[in-house]
């Protein structure tokens, strides 16, 4: 059984052509769980540490989260594998979830998930994505 997924894939598609990008994993799912436009998750993610063409480290994910003005929660997950977390996230939040060297967001209980090749691939953590008070634009 496939996840349940959510398709921007022609919009970010779009997006990583302008951007001539590759390794954006990142960027797409920050885009996707923050509701901000791919321009802005990419500026964030340049301003954490991240280098074009180049996937990220966790510590920088986070911190390019925060300059978006989220705040990210870890979540306890009864799931293993992303094959099976769709059937334990009963919430219409917004999650970022970090595999083994890649990173998919699901919103509203839809995966954004374009580059794992592996839906076997075991899950290392699940936060919950929330917006902060007052929190400056970017």
């Amino acid at each position: 059984m496939d996840l349940p997924t959510h398709h921007p894939y022609k919009k970010y598609e779009q997006k990583r052509k302008e951007h001539n990008e590759q390794s954006d994993c990142c960027v797409c799912s920050i885009s996707h769980a923050c509701g901000v436009p791919y321009e802005e998750a990419h500026a964030a993610c340049k301003k954490a540490g991240r280098k074009h063409r180049e996937g990220m480290y966790d510590n920088q994910i986070i911190r390019a989260v925060r300059i978006l003005g989220f705040k990210l929660t870890k979540v306890k997950c009864k799931s293993k594998t992303m094959r099976t977390l769709h059937r334990n996230i009963k919430s219409n939040k917004s999650f970022l979830v970090f595999v083994n060297e890649h990173l998919s967001s699901i919103v509203n209980k839809e995966t954004w998930d374009v580059g794992l090749k592996n839906k076997c691939s075991r899950i290392q953590h699940v936060y919950l994505v929330e917006k902060l008070e007052n929190s400056p634009t970017f």
